[in-house]
């Protein structure tokens, strides 16, 4: 799913046939397994970019930046709350980023989760998965800023199973 999320061709909204046109692409240059390919959810990425998100990465791909690998360096007690070693110990902590959005005003980073969440999710239920990604979306955000030499604007986690978006910062 995020292979083709990386992939897909946002210059119009995507359809069932652009999607299925690219994973068998994926498929037919070996990048994909058949099997892999058949359990990607199609409706599941049409929808999400049915969304205001969804069509406003669309109406914004000239400034999308996709698969973004980035390397921070950080103080080891910043990553590790009972860190026991020198203080000046650094960790080198590597990652690529899903994706972001640069305009004139805005900066908005964004990351992909398959992540099951309900149609209606409580509170708590939000909490919880918000919970589990602040950690990376921080250093996401960290590491983009430092790179861009700007503040972040805006966190997206994007859910895409249950088509949920959860404004992080």
């Amino acid at each position: 799913t995020h292979l083709v999320m990386q992939m897909v061709d946002l210059s119009q909204t995507p359809s069932e046939q652009l999607i299925d046109s690219l994973i068998n692409g994926l498929i037919e240059d070996e990048v994909l397994e058949k099997e892999i390919g058949e359990k990607i959810d199609r409706e599941m990425i049409i929808t999400f970019f049915e969304s205001d998100f969804g069509q406003y990465l669309i109406s914004n791909h000239q400034s999308l930046k996709r698969e973004q690998p980035f390397s921070l360096l950080l103080s080891a007690d910043t990553i590790f709350k009972d860190f026991k070693g020198k203080q000046s110990d650094k960790l080198l902590v590597h990652g690529i980023i899903d994706g972001f959005i640069e305009t004139e005003t805005e900066l908005i980073l964004y990351d992909f989760k398959t992540d099951y969440m309900s149609k209606k999710p409580s509170s708590e239920e939000i909490e919880k998965i918000k919970q589990k990604y602040v950690g990376q979306l921080n250093l996401y955000k960290q590491a983009l800023e430092q790179v861009k030499q700007q503040k972040v604007t805006s966190v997206k986690l994007i859910l895409l199973k249950g088509n949920h978006q959860i404004e992080m910062s």
